[in-house]
């Protein structure tokens, strides 16, 4: 799906206002940009980006506090499945209120293939999207939720995401002791370090590397 279809979208949105938890409706396109979407392959669906959303919330609130929670851990018998609750402790920038909002979400290898290594990693970033989400009551999926990252059809060309380069860095480099120049043949031009790759290149070297 061309970017510019996914503008299009965009502009569609740029009116519509989100109602937050603190009561107050503000526009989309007051605090959104184009790039913080993204468009399904079949470009049906538009989702919205986990980072996005922390900068609108910081944006808007004050975390007093975050605090990550482990529900299930991932082993072999579950799927390498792993659960996570997240709450946000937070107030509006400027106001004298509190709110306490949370949300549970679970990353296993059949609905995060791309990151099958780093389930828990995953799952929270999951969670906490699905918490912003609930807190500045957005309805559009975040990415971060979509089965696989790959699923979007514009962001090849984006930078590698934290658990893409955790995963080359960790499993390849340190692990298997690949080299950059390895990662380079496999992508079929030459890098100086795992930042340099897009989220595209980052995807074929986890696929290489799985396969």
């Amino acid at each position: 799906m061309p970017k510019k279809k996914t503008k299009k979208a965009f502009d569609d949105l740029k009116e519509v206002t989100f109602l937050a938890v603190d009561g107050t409706e503000r526009k989309v396109g007051d605090f959104f940009l184009a790039s913080d979407f993204k468009k399904s392959q079949d470009g049906k669906q538009l989702f919205v980006s986990h980072e996005s959303l922390q900068r609108v919330f910081r944006t808007i609130f004050n975390t007093v506090r975050y605090t990550p929670s482990v529900l299930e851990s991932p082993k072999k018998t579950n799927e390498w499945c792993a659960v996570i609750e997240v709450e946000y402790n937070f107030n509006t920038k400027g106001e004298d209120n509190k709110f306490l909002y949370g949300a549970t979400a679970d990353c296993r290898t059949s609905n995060a293939s791309s990151f099958r290594e780093y389930t828990t990693a995953v799952a929270e970033t999951r969670a906490s999207a699905r918490a912003l989400r609930g807190i500045l009551g957005i309805s559009v999926c975040s990415i971060e939720e979509a089965k696989d990252l790959d699923e979007m059809a514009d962001n090849s060309e984006d930078k590698p995401t934290g658990p893409q380069i955790m995963m080359i860095e960790k499993k390849m480099l340190k692990e298997k002791q690949w080299t950059v120049t390895q990662l380079s043949e496999i992508i079929g031009r030459e890098i100086e370090d795992v930042n340099s790759l897009t989220r595209g290149e980052a995807t074929q070297i986890i696929d290489k590397y799985n396969s």
